[in-house]
């Protein structure tokens, strides 16, 4: 995963290190994922591509945050994400034969999707600028098909209000590195470069 953040301090932090333990809170941050892979659906494997602008146009709500404890160069951290996007259509009616009542009716059909990622993770700093970290991700996705049938009414075959179509969490094992830069003169404001990779887990493709 790939992740480019500013924030006021957060793995860098310029004068050495300090003693006691210091408290680093992310928020509000910006988080636009393009997402791109498989879902098993009992025992069949589903395409899944959601592109950035797919995102951005079917969002409900989206929340990302991070807060990290620090103790000279040593780190303990939580990154929380969570996106929620649904998007409608309507369906039918689907027909037998002329003058026969139709086997589906007209439905208004609506796709859900809830997308998230925590990590707990530790990490060192080497310098004010580069810093290395491990820990456990924990991601999961969970995808819904509500369905309503329309004022004509529904046909022979009623479609059912709700199907979850997949709903899955994974754990891994993960390895990173942070690259901080300071932006400005005051050294109040960075902009760091997160990128970290799977070493070993549930899922069965790497970040």
């Amino acid at each position: 995963m790939l992740l480019v953040l500013m924030s006021p301090g957060s793995w860098g932090e310029e004068g050495g290190f300090a003693d006691e333990w210091k408290l680093i809170i992310n928020f509000p941050m910006l988080w636009l994922p393009d997402i791109e892979g498989e879902i098993d659906v009992d025992g069949e494997l589903i395409n899944v591509d959601t592109p950035i602008s797919d995102t951005l146009h079917n969002l409900d709500f989206g929340f990302i945050g991070e807060i990290y404890a620090r103790h000279g160069p040593w780190m303990l951290g939580l990154r929380v994400m969570h996106l929620d996007t649904s998007s409608g259509s309507r369906i039918g009616p689907v027909g037998l034969l002329p003058g026969l009542p139709p086997l589906v009716g007209e439905y208004d059909v609506t796709v859900e999707s809830s997308l998230f990622t925590s990590d707990v993770i530790g990490g060192y700093t080497l310098n004010d600028y580069i810093a290395l970290y491990t820990g456990v991700r924990r991601s999961g996705l969970n995808m819904r098909v509500r369905t309503r049938a329309n004022e004509e009414g529904s046909g022979i075959v009623e479609l059912p209000g709700r199907v979850t179509i997949t709903d899955e969490a994974l754990y891994d094992w993960i390895g990173g590195v942070a690259l901080t830069a300071p932006l400005g003169d005051s050294g109040k404001w960075r902009a760091v470069l997160e990128a970290d990779t799977l070493i070993d887990g549930d899922n069965d493709t790497n970040y």
